[in-house]
């Protein structure tokens, strides 16, 4: 399996189950993810940013692949203690760019609501924004946008996303 993605019995298996086929920390095998964070930590060593910011993102670069990852999967679980926040910008950052692509390589057949619709399909993780779209027979529609996959998927107006 090429850097972590599902395989189609494994996609096959999570609708089943009615699991999301991204959810989980599966993409953080392999490098890729840690290869998109190096590229990303590159580009915003050469611009003017502040001394702090220069070297959170010297600590980054120097970190052992086990460190990152574990700042990884806190960022995926929401668990990133303060001291940690600055890098945690460009973990997540990384984070969003793997899983994006990969999502965009899914069919967009077979998904289920998760959590009543208030989570990704896709990855399980919580929206970003909410917007209304452009009104189709007299109707506006509704999407929730993911924080990590940038998928977007219906939710009915009337209810609260955070909540129900």
């Amino acid at each position: 399996k090429p850097g972590g993605l599902p395989d189609a019995a494994e996609i096959e298996e999570a609708k089943q189950a009615a699991m999301p086929p991204l959810g989980g920390d599966g993409l953080l095998d392999g490098p890729q993810w840690r290869d998109v964070l190096q590229a990303i930590l590159k580009w915003a060593a050469v611009g003017g940013a502040p001394p702090a910011t220069r070297q959170v993102i010297a600590e980054l670069q120097a970190e052992a692949p086990e460190i990152l990852d574990g700042r990884a999967r806190a960022v995926l679980s929401g668990d990133v203690p303060d001291l940690s926040r600055g890098a945690a910008v460009f973990v997540a950052a990384a984070l969003q760019v793997r899983w994006a692509v990969a999502a965009s390589l899914l069919s967009a057949e077979g998904f289920q609501q998760i959590d009543d619709g208030k989570r990704c399909p896709v990855c399980a993780q919580a929206p970003l924004v909410s917007v209304i779209g452009p009104a189709a027979e007299g109707q506006s529609t509704r999407y929730l946008h993911c924080r990590l996959c940038a998928s977007a998927w219906n939710y009915v107006r009337i209810k609260c996303a955070a909540c129900g």
